[in-house]
């Protein structure tokens, strides 16, 4: 073949070959590499996705966690308030020996009696007024069921910033760089599907002009065998060695 190749000034086609064989090579290698990469990242992938979605099911933004709290603390504290009212109530005016009760019993007794002062009597009267406007003040208060229903969605809410900070350990901040870590992995799947397509073409094309500038070199090889074996035959012939032939085979390998 070096004899033909030389015979041919086959130099320029061979050094255009050998380059674009070695490119060709190491587009071969790298398209390797980055399938096994993406496989072991598309073991990865659905995890990934679940991960996005689970924390963008949660609105990562602390200032909403703080409202969501100081909600909650203020309707707790509506309550505890209610509950002390409702104690206060039971005492005031629903419990058999409430204070509403044994107060109209002490007027009732003021009023029988002949020896009490006026000052007494004055004071006894105020005291009896301002129970009775305590008493309303704190009959008008109470809570809605909008407070109860909230504070049920509030709690939800918050219990959803907990378990998801406790599974990642971190805090809002922490698990939005979570986030976007699994985002850019997420992309970078991608972006390798792209590059190995992108490569693909260019393994193809190369593959493609190997194999059109082989078939070339081919046909060029064969037809210089063909000068050769005529020559060479004819100088056997000279030699007295008649009905001697020279043949050279030249055969094109499947490979590139």
């Amino acid at each position: 073949i070096k004899l033909i190749d030389m015979a041919t000034n086959h130099e320029a086609e061979l050094s255009n070959y050998k380059n674009m064989f070695n490119k060709y090579k190491k587009i071969e290698n790298k398209l390797e590499l980055l399938s096994a990469n993406k496989k072991n990242k598309e073991q990865k992938e659905d995890y990934i996705k679940y991960q996005i979605n689970e924390l963008s099911q949660v609105d990562l933004d602390q200032s909403k966690e703080d409202s969501l709290n100081a909600r909650k603390n203020a309707i707790l504290m509506r309550e505890e308030t209610l509950q002390t009212i409702q104690s206060i109530q039971s005492l005031s005016t629903d419990s058999e020996y409430n204070v509403s009760s044994l107060l109209g019993r002490i007027k009732k007794i003021a009023d029988t009696s002949s020896t009490l002062s006026d000052d007494c009597r004055k004071n006894l009267e105020n005291a009896i007024s301002s129970f009775e406007d305590f008493t309303f003040s704190i009959s008008s208060y109470q809570t809605t069921t909008e407070d109860e229903e909230s504070l049920d969605e509030i709690m939800t809410t918050l219990d959803s910033y907990q378990k998801i900070k406790r599974k990642y350990n971190c805090d809002i901040n922490g698990l939005k760089n979570v986030l976007e870590g699994f985002v850019q992995e997420l992309s970078s799947i991608s972006k390798l599907d792209s590059e190995i397509n992108k490569l693909k073409k260019e393994y193809l094309y190369i593959e493609k002009s190997l194999q059109e500038t082989s078939l070339k070199l081919h046909k060029s090889r064969k037809e210089c065998a063909r000068k050769l074996e005529k020559k060479i035959t004819q100088g056997i012939k000279s030699l007295n060695m008649s009905g001697a032939t020279f043949k050279i085979n030249v055969t094109l390998s499947e490979q590139i």
